[in-house]
């Protein structure tokens, strides 16, 4: 918790979900955000390495690009 109270995020956060009153609640909503952001960043980069691998077929990639897109 001490590592994101007082963050834009943690701000965000208690702004939007005004429902969360302790910070425990507000700390767990922070992390998922930040769960999911980092996520996302990491789904595009493998998505990219596939793009640009070389030994890979055009299929095989599309296959793998299209199944990291429905994990997103």
């Amino acid at each position: 918790m001490q590592l994101v109270k007082g963050t834009s995020l943690w701000e965000k956060v208690r702004q939007r979900y005004p429902g969360l009153k302790t910070e425990n609640e507000i700390a767990e909503e922070v992390l998922a955000h930040y769960s999911k952001r980092r996520g996302a960043a990491i789904t595009r980069e493998k998505q990219h390495r596939i793009a640009q691998h070389q030994n890979m077929n055009l299929r095989s990639k599309a296959s793998a690009i299209a199944a990291l897109q429905r994990v997103k």
